[in-house]
């Protein structure tokens, strides 16, 4: 019977010295290291090791939190790149008006009637005539209607009276006067300021006689009156007083139909129709018609 001799030494492999398991396979000791058990900081930091993530090892379950990790930040960084094509702004999008509004009844269609061609901007008031129908509003709080942005700035909030007059003198004489023009003359004859705006009535008839207006003061008239005399051509500078409007405030009379008047309203409401009732309610009578001298 033959002796099976034993190696005198046994060969081992081994990894820096780390825990081992050791395992017999004849005569070989082959030494398997043990991976040391991660704790604290050393298993935070190694959530960030893509591969130990996705890379299931042997024995150990699918590591699915780690591929949930990588799944949600491809998810993210998606969002980020279309969100120009996802949130970029759209006409076929509805505005807050259009869905605050979408259930309201849609306005009645308007009745079609040509505009004056002479002036396609200005809206048509119905049987307004002559100087009436082609005066033109002005707006006073625009820097066009002044020399400099310093005479806007010390006069805009109160040349209502010269914007009336402005747009009176222009509807006859077919001028293109601005504001400033006018409220040139009208500050050197010392009728207007501008903390108060005109300084009496009779200003409007000193100013326009520079241009070779008159102007003719109305007694006391009714509203029907103002409106006749307006529908035939001639239109009529009216004053909301102090007292009804605060700061007072000056405008052109063109005219009126049924229930409404119209008129030019160079302040920044731009009040093109008023009913009879409001209208009554603003104006103490003052009315003055100013016409070209013969």
């Amino acid at each position: 019977m033959r002796k099976v001799q034993k190696p005198a030494r046994t060969q081992r492999v081994t990894r820096l010295q780390q825990p081992r398991v050791q395992m017999n396979y004849g005569a070989y000791e082959i030494v398997e290291p043990v991976a040391p058990v991660a704790g604290g900081w050393t298993q935070i930091l190694a959530l960030f090791n893509v591969k130990q993530l996705i890379q299931p090892r042997r024995g150990e379950a699918t590591p699915w939190l780690g591929i949930c990790l990588i799944l949600i930040a491809l998810f993210g960084a998606g969002m980020i790149a279309l969100q120009p094509l996802l949130f970029a702004p759209s006409s076929t999008v509805p505005s807050f008006w259009t869905v605050i509004t979408s259930d309201l009844p849609a306005p009645a269609a308007p009745k079609t009637v040509s505009k004056p061609a002479n002036n396609p901007s200005q809206p048509l008031f119905v049987g307004v005539v002559g100087a009436s129908k082609a005066l033109v509003r002005l707006n006073q709080m625009s820097v066009d209607q002044y020399q400099s942005q310093s005479e806007f700035d010390r006069w805009a909030a109160s040349a209502c009276s010269a914007a009336s007059m402005t747009e009176v003198i222009n509807a006859y004489s077919g001028n293109h006067f601005r504001v400033t023009d006018i409220l040139k003359v009208e500050s050197n004859l010392h009728q207007i300021t501008p903390e108060q705006g005109l300084l009496q009535s009779s200003g409007i008839d000193i100013t326009v006689d520079r241009f070779g207006f008159n102007a003719v003061h109305l007694n006391n008239p009714s509203l029907d009156e103002v409106v006749k005399i307006a529908n035939q051509g001639r239109p009529v500078i009216v004053s909301f007083p102090p007292s009804r409007v605060p700061g007072g405030h000056i405008l052109v009379l063109r005219g009126g139909q049924g229930d409404q008047v119209y008129l030019a309203d160079s302040s920044i409401l731009n009040q093109t129709t008023m009913s009879r009732t409001k209208f009554l309610s603003l104006w103490d009578g003052f009315a003055v018609v100013v016409t070209p001298k013969k």
